[in-house]
């Protein structure tokens, strides 16, 4: 007879900290239109409608399913164009940062469609979330959510990071395309 076992380890020495600074479903534009500064690192679900997202004065189209990504000292709200609601976690940590670093989420890869699929977790595990265990419901569907999402390889990461560094460093110069980049990492 054949086994059907799975062992998968991982291979981290530590645990490094990570906390949850709160679990929220937001539907009152309200609340979500006025301007503020995060004090964490954000993950935001858009469950319902769509609108725009606006941080730090530049625009991003949201709509439902997708993962929003946002920063500590970031300047975030959001508008809606059609019953807009969301849920996120705000996080802080060295693990956190960690998790954001492993996956390459920075600040020009921070929108992240198709994951619909999470609401009914993340919408279970904040309603059954109690004063005492709303920190680990958080934690959980964090981790869950990262667990969900593809790392990058080491090949791709590398070609993105010197393409980004690429931009970064000649944005103001008129003669950046896609021809000059392509010549310039040997593509």
């Amino acid at each position: 007879m054949r086994s059907k076992n799975i062992c998968k380890f991982h291979s981290a020495d530590t645990i490094e900290p990570l906390n949850i600074r709160c679990f929220v479903r937001e539907s009152n534009p309200d609340t979500f239109r006025v301007p503020h500064v995060l004090t964490s690192n954000r993950i935001v679900l858009i469950i319902q409608g769509d609108g725009v997202a606006q941080i730090d004065g530049v625009s991003f189209p949201i709509s439902r399913g997708v993962l929003l990504f946002c920063f500590e000292g970031e300047k975030i709200c959001f508008q809606e164009k059609k019953e807009l609601e969301l849920l996120y976690i705000d996080f802080y940590g060295t693990r956190g940062e960690e998790l954001l670093r492993r996956f390459d989420i920075r600040k020009v890869s921070r929108l992240f469609p198709s994951f619909d699929t999470l609401e009914p977790f993340w919408l279970d595990s904040l309603s059954r979330a109690g004063e005492g265990t709303v920190d680990l419901a958080g934690e959980s569907m964090l981790l869950y959510t990262f667990s969900r999402m593809k790392s990058p390889s080491a090949e791709h990461t590398k070609l993105l990071r010197r393409i980004l560094d690429i931009t970064d460093q000649s944005f103001s110069n008129p003669t950046l395309s896609l021809s000059s980049i392509a010549d310039e990492v040997g593509y």
